[in-house]
């Protein structure tokens, strides 16, 4: 179970790194701040790693039970002063000021790394091992080394606390103000953490021993801590991406339903179709890799989208002339006979229209004349409206009452 637990928290850290990352495109971004950011996701996933069954053991056997102590405690130090360095990323300007604060807080835990190592290395196996079993008595440079690392974790998330919660009392975005207090409260676990190392450090020391496991009560601590900072640093980015990942999944599901429509009606007339750039390789690739790559990629896709819709309007412009109303309105009137609902049988009849209309064209026929000609639909004032509507008549399109009803024209390819 503690393995199950510590894994999910693992992968909330590589999910929030990821949005993290994805957040750098965005223009406007402080991108200090968010590299910051992405350095504690790391360095504090890196930790829950060391501190795993199957990782821990390991690190023991091959760097030996001291260095892997101190190992585990730079990744958590380095983890903080990203995260506070974030934090001053975003409530300073660029400029010396800030680039003089962040070297001060790094030459401090460049200090405190070092010392700890020191520390590490005069402590040995044994002494290390003491401490691992709660016998600080017998372990005093472990003690001490512990000493130091608890006062930096606690400088730094009470620092990291009052900034988040200062900055969520100001922010006038609700999912960021929600996040930061997550921040703050992780930090307040961890403190509590920290409050219970050393008072346990300090009973022991006392002469008296605990009866409870010190470190099965510090990993649920630390793991709550690390489960609230992730989600904070998240939840922002959930906030927005989830919806932003919704709609990009709606505007690809419409892009491929529209396909075999504007493919239908892009052959008659390719010329319309606008240029959008793709990468240099594709251009020395069989087009068919192309189309597939027209097909996976999500790049420009709102775009790619809307000049879909723009194509397949001004095919229909250039088909004008073969687009007859009565076919529309007999096919109309046969559709709603068939599926008794209105919008379908709208949609049916102007696909119906439509193919008639290409054979029309692709055979050269003469055009209508300007009486029998259809009124275009002007229904649709909005892109999404736009959007659905060909999603209706590209379905419709390929269904096969729509090739039904359109075979009675396959001869005469005109109203009968």
């Amino acid at each position: 179970m503690r393995d199950v637990v510590q894994l999910a928290v693992i992968g909330l850290a590589v999910a929030a790194s990821v949005l993290k990352l994805l957040h750098l495109r965005r223009p406007g971004t402080n991108r200090s701040a968010i590299r910051a950011m992405c350095g504690f996701l790391v360095a504090m996933g890196a930790a829950l790693i060391m501190e795993s069954a199957a990782v821990s053991p390991w690190l023991d056997e091959v760097l030996g039970l001291s260095a892997a102590y101190a190992l585990k405690h730079t990744a958590v130090l380095t983890s903080l002063f990203c995260l506070r360095a974030a934090f001053l990323c975003w409530v300073w300007e660029p400029g010396r000021p800030r680039a003089r604060r962040i070297s001060v807080h790094a030459v401090i835990l460049v200090g405190v790394i070092a010392t700890r190592w020191v520390l590490g290395l005069l402590a040995g196996d044994a002494d290390v091992a003491a401490a691992m079993r709660s016998e600080w008595t017998e372990a005093p440079w472990s003690a001490a080394a512990m000493i130091l690392y608890a006062l930096y974790v606690g400088l730094s998330g009470a620092s990291i606390a009052a900034l988040a919660w200062m900055w969520a009392r100001h922010s006038d975005r609700p999912w960021t103000a929600r996040g930061l207090r997550l921040i703050a409260l992780g930090c307040v676990v961890g403190i509590s953490y920290l409050a219970h190392k050393v008072v346990f450090l300090a009973l022991v020391l006392g002469g008296w021993q605990p009866t409870y496991d010190q470190y099965q009560v510090e990993w649920a601590l630390i793991v709550c801590c690390a489960a609230l900072l992730f989600a904070g640093l998240a939840m922002p980015l959930i906030a927005t991406g989830l919806p932003a990942a919704v709609r990009l999944g709606r505007h690809r599901a419409a892009y491929g339903r529209l396909g075999p429509l504007w493919m239908a009606l892009t052959r008659v007339r390719p010329e319309v179709v606008l240029a959008m750039p793709q990468p240099f390789v594709l251009r020395y690739l069989p087009a068919s890799v192309g189309r597939l790559w027209d097909r996976v990629s999500l790049g420009n896709l709102s775009l790619r989208l809307y000049h879909r819709v723009i194509e397949c309007w001004d095919v229909l412009v250039y088909l004008h002339g073969h687009l007859s109303d009565q076919i529309r309105s007999d096919a109309y009137e046969r559709a709603h006979a068939e599926t008794g609902d209105p919008h379908q049988a709208a949609a049916i009849s102007e696909a119906v229209m439509i193919a008639v209309a290409l054979r029309r064209a692709e055979g050269d026929h003469p055009v209508l004349p300007e009486g029998e000609r259809a009124r275009p639909m002007d229904s649709h004032h909005t892109l999404s409206e736009n959007i659905a509507w060909w999603q209706r008549v590209s379905h419709a399109f390929r269904s096969p009452l729509t090739a039904h009803i359109a075979e009675r024209y396959q001869r005469t390819a005109a109203p009968v």
